[in-house]
């Protein structure tokens, strides 16, 4: 009998062993390659599971002005809603965060301290627990609770090193947290810089000659610049959406909002003309141009446009056409539209060119020649990717006579890139195809001023979402307000909502209001630029600290308009708090130490 006693406590030491053995490998795995605190509580969970076979193990934290409540922060194991039972203060956390000691009961059906939770403990198989509780500087932040099937795995041996271990784990998650502290204020220190770019990025928008609006991928116009506004003489709350279809000629509606919608289906670039009612009451013409933004798997984001006034150089084409049916006597009126418009013209037949203005020869890159470049040496000068296009395009109006209008790329000599629109007319005798002639114009800035918005409104949005700082503008005058995507997601508000100050206010912590409000009002009444601090309160009663930061810009009419940041810094000010109360209760202790005489 001796000795079968003796061998099953050596098999009992020999497996304690194992396991003390498991612990230390991989808990130290554990702690060592965890990249923040949350990564840290719930691998710790999983090890203890899944590597050192206990059947339930979670942590939870300490919740700040509640007492001894606390939040399940990472769980692991076979739980079955077991961490949803009534909280009371007989469960083995509670006693080791209330105690500040560790809480070890081997045999729950025996254990009076743990009569509220026996029953459903039992139920799920445990059999014995343990509870940790955890301290970063002598301050108690919660407790790690291990619940088991086997008694033997919490012997004496087991719970002194997870002891061990414990302080070695709190120590861990105190380095984290000061890590994550110091990249927080990195963060800040690069708010400055985020919203002087993107104050620039507003500026050169707003002042750039080109009028430029955005759409959502539904077609839904939710942007237009300060020159579109001041071209059509309205407000953007008059044009948004679809409203900016009152502003195009009658007859033009129709057919803009149909290739708009075609676009919105296909995903092609749109390129659209149409007469636009201008501040003063002129219909002039105008092209329009809307490329899309992708995502890396093709779903369109946004679209971006920018529109160009071609009245005058419409009506220069149109005079350029009535002048090339008489070729011959009106030469001299061709050249100097051309001069005047800045565009080049062209006739065209079956055989080929037989006509380049000279402005169209410098367009290219060349030197203005008598004779106009075959077929072929015009499509060397077309850009690669550009030039099966322009051949099949070619084919197609010979074979089909009709007005054709596109844009193209073209290479120069000097290796530059520019891109070219091109508008062409047939000439038709005795139901015959004579002739094509037609204009071409370098629409290069254009282009680009629109490829380049694209990009640096990507930039902008993604550096909104990484540092959670969203932007917006108010006019204190007519109430409106435009908001960045990010904005929207740090007040929680649909971005089909058109944001006003009362949206605001209901979010604003009721609390903070009287704050807020003062500081509207300030800013109203003339105020350069304002700085505030205030809660939100979401719908479901949670919490958010934001700081706002804003600036006036006035125009030459003396219209104020400010431009701000809002900041997201909910876990800044929770940190801050920590340390708060970690600095009271540093002092609480030192005034418990009795002065030395």
């Amino acid at each position: 009998m001796d000795t079968l006693v003796e061998q099953e406590d050596s098999l009992n030491s020999e497996g304690s062993n194992r396991l003390a053995h498991t612990l230390f490998i991989n808990c130290g795995r554990v702690l060592a390659q965890a990249v923040d605190e949350q990564d840290l509580l719930q691998s710790v969970c999983n090890t203890l599971v899944n590597d050192c076979g206990f059947r339930l193990a979670w942590f939870g934290l300490t919740e700040p002005g509640t007492g001894n409540s606390v939040r399940v922060a990472a769980h692991a194991g076979d739980q079955d809603g077991f961490l949803q039972e009534p909280h009371c203060s007989e469960t083995p956390v509670t006693m080791a965060i209330e105690g500040s000691e560790t809480c070890c009961i081997k045999a729950i059906a025996d254990s009076p301290l743990v009569v509220p939770i026996r029953a459903a403990a039992l139920k799920r198989g445990y059999t014995s627990v343990l509870s940790l509780p955890l301290k970063s500087d002598g301050t108690l932040f919660g407790a790690l609770t291990i619940y088991s099937d086997d008694p033997g795995k919490l012997d004496e041996p087991i719970v002194a090193r997870l002891q061990e271990w414990s302080d070695l784990f709190a120590l861990r998650v105190e380095t984290l947290r000061s890590h994550e502290e110091r990249d927080l204020n990195n963060d800040l220190q690069n708010t400055a810089a985020r919203e002087r770019l993107e104050n620039r990025l507003r500026l050169i928008i707003d002042t750039t000659p080109a009028l430029i609006h955005t759409s959502r991928p539904d077609g839904y116009l939710d942007y237009f610049n300060k020159r579109w506004v001041e071209y059509l003489g309205v407000s953007l709350e008059d044009i948004e959406g679809w409203k900016w279809t009152a502003s195009v000629h009658p007859d033009d509606v129709k057919g803009i909002v149909d290739k708009w919608r075609a676009c919105l289906s296909s995903g092609e670039v749109f390129e659209y003309e149409t007469r636009v009612r201008r501040a003063d009451g002129e219909y002039r013409r105008m092209l329009h141009r809307k490329v899309p933004l992708r995502d890396e798997h093709g779903k369109i984001l946004k679209w971006y446009g920018s529109s160009m006034d071609i009245e005058d150089y419409k009506r220069a084409e149109e005079q350029l056409r009535r002048s090339a049916e008489e070729l011959q006597k009106s030469e001299s009126y061709l050249a100097e539209g051309q001069r005047l418009a800045h565009m080049g013209s062209w006739a065209f037949d079956a055989a080929g060119f037989d006509y380049w203005s000279p402005e169209l020869f410098r367009m290219h890159g060349l030197e203005p020649a008598s004779k106009a470049p075959t077929v072929q040496e015009y499509l060397d000068c077309v850009h690669p990717q550009d030039r099966e296009f322009m051949a099949d395009l070619i084919k197609r109006i010979l074979a089909e006579p009709s007005r054709f209008d596109t844009t193209k790329r073209i290479v120069r000599p000097d290796s530059e890139i520019r891109y070219i629109r091109c508008v062409g007319t047939p000439v038709v005798e005795n139901e015959a195809l004579k002739k094509y002639v037609g204009s071409a114009i370098d629409v290069t800035e254009y282009e680009l001023l629109t490829q380049e918005l694209c990009r640096r409104e990507a930039y902008l949005t993604d550096a909104q979402r990484l540092s959670q700082t969203g932007s917006f503008g108010w006019r204190p005058a007519s109430g409106e307000i435009v908001w960045s995507d990010e904005t929207y997601c740090i007040f929680e508000y649909d971005r089909a909502v058109k944001p006003t100050i009362d949206l605001v206010v209901q979010r604003v912590h009721p609390e903070d209001r009287v704050d807020f409000q003062n500081v509207i009002d300030r800013a109203s009444r003339g105020a350069t630029d304002f700085e505030h601090a205030y809660r939100l309160l979401l719908p479901d009663d949670r919490v958010k600290h934001v700081h706002v930061l804003a600036h006036a810009l006035e125009d030459a009419s003396g219209n104020r308009e400010f431009v701000g940041a809002v900041m997201d810094v909910t876990e800044r000010k929770r940190a801050e708090e920590a340390v708060l109360r970690s600095e009271e209760e540093l002092r609480n202790v030192i005034d418990t130490i009795p002065a030395i005489a």
